[in-house]
């Protein structure tokens, strides 16, 4: 009898072994997933990001402090503000 509860003591154990080595396994690939949809977003934030088109040497033309999204909304002689990657700078359109 002795024998046999050893046994089933062990056999316990080691089953209780096994699912705790699953439950850290399942946290750890948790985590690992979290922070790799973490970093895929961070990386399509940082793409979208207006400083990385700077960036890329594109500019931002600003008509009294609005970002100007047509070409019909300006002209001949109105100020603007450029606004480039490092400073800004002031044109006026021909």
């Amino acid at each position: 009898l002795t024998g046999l509860l050893w046994r089933l003591l062990r056999d316990r154990q080691q089953e209780a072994d096994g699912l705790h080595r699953g439950v850290v396994k399942a946290a750890s690939e948790g985590v690992r997933g979290v922070r790799e949809r973490f970093v895929r977003a961070a990386l399509r934030l940082q793409a979208l990001s207006p400083f990385k088109v700077l960036e890329r040497g594109y500019a931002v033309v600003k008509k009294d402090g609005v970002a100007v999204t047509e070409a019909g909304a300006l002209a001949a002689g109105d100020r603007v503000e450029l606004v480039l990657h490092h400073g800004k700078k002031n044109a006026v359109i021909q």
